[in-house]
């Protein structure tokens, strides 16, 4: 488990992107589709899922034209 203020979640790997410096993970959690932006070069495959810990303060709620998504 994560330490106070962490979150700890599981993610369904459901496409991932490159661009610079940073990786994209797009995936979904407890169903509902998350990005997860990560610097460097990350190496994950769809269909993976990954155990994610994110402090609770890196998790932003967007809403878009089909319900509420996170990024983080």
């Amino acid at each position: 488990p994560g330490t106070a203020g962490e979150l700890v979640f599981q993610m369904a790997v459901a496409g991932v992107e490159t661009s610079g410096d940073r990786t994209f993970v797009h995936g979904e959690v407890e169903g509902q589709n998350w990005v997860m932006r990560i610097p460097g070069m990350f190496s994950v495959k769809v269909g993976e899922a990954l155990e994610v810990i994110a402090s609770a303060g890196d998790i932003r709620l967007f809403e878009g034209a089909n319900g509420p998504g996170c990024v983080t």
